[in-house]
């Protein structure tokens, strides 16, 4: 992105709605990688710098507008889909729960073969 942000130097304003939205999610996701936010805040400011401050300010708050709004929206349809289609919706937990089991099993015969154990909580 800061490649083609360079490039786009003097047009980079018309596609900031297009750019920014994935920079804004990295550098606000609590999970992200150090390393992938650090690069994310160095791309925004990039941006910063070749667009202005008050121009880059007002794309970055809009795409993360659009981003909480869409956030909402999929929180309400999931309530919807609670009370309108509670079979699948059951399915769906099911679904989630057995992949978790899964994924525990598969962890606790990686320690088994490496030789780790783990400790009991106390």
């Amino acid at each position: 992105m800061a490649a083609v942000s360079m490039s786009l130097e003097d047009q980079l304003a018309a596609f900031l709605h297009l750019l920014l939205p994935p920079l804004v999610r990295e550098v606000n996701d609590p999970t992200a990688p150090l390393a992938l936010k650090t690069l994310a805040t160095e791309v925004t400011d990039l941006m910063k710098r070749s667009v202005g401050v008050e121009t880059f300010t007002a794309a970055y708050t809009r795409a993360q507008q659009v981003l909480s709004q869409r956030k909402v929206e999929r929180r309400v349809q999931r309530a919807q889909e609670l009370l309108t289609n509670p079979v699948k919706t059951a399915r769906v937990k099911i679904q989630k729960h057995m992949k978790k089991r899964t994924a525990k099993k598969r962890r606790l015969m990686q320690d088994k073969q490496v030789g780790f154990k783990r400790r009991k909580a106390s």
